[in-house]
């Protein structure tokens, strides 16, 4: 049990102290192409409002492709899969389905 308990704390520092990323990130498939970032992350279910989503532009808690989004008027392009940090801890790869 004492094993299983140190692999747990290794792979969340490997994960949240030294900014890796987690071994399973699960997928969402977006309907349009592009869109701007709030309603990306609301959409997807990464925030539980669009004001939530503002709040975590603003204070710098969102990123994608590991750059920090400060525009929440920001347009993301969903031709090609993007990773999309929202907190800590939340991972998502979302892209679009034709």
């Amino acid at each position: 049990m004492a094993a299983r308990k140190q692999c747990w704390q290794d792979r969340n520092s490997e994960i949240f102290k030294n900014k890796g990323l987690p071994d399973e990130v699960s997928d969402f498939f977006f309907p349009r192409p592009s869109s701007d970032i709030v309603s990306l992350l609301f959409e997807s279910g990464l925030v539980a409002s669009k004001g939530e989503a503002r709040r975590m532009i603003q204070q710098g808690g969102v990123k994608i492709e590991k750059e920090k989004i400060t525009d929440v008027n920001q347009q993301v392009d969903l031709k090609t899969p993007v990773l999309v940090q929202c907190g800590k801890r939340k991972f998502m790869r979302i892209q679009h389905r034709a």
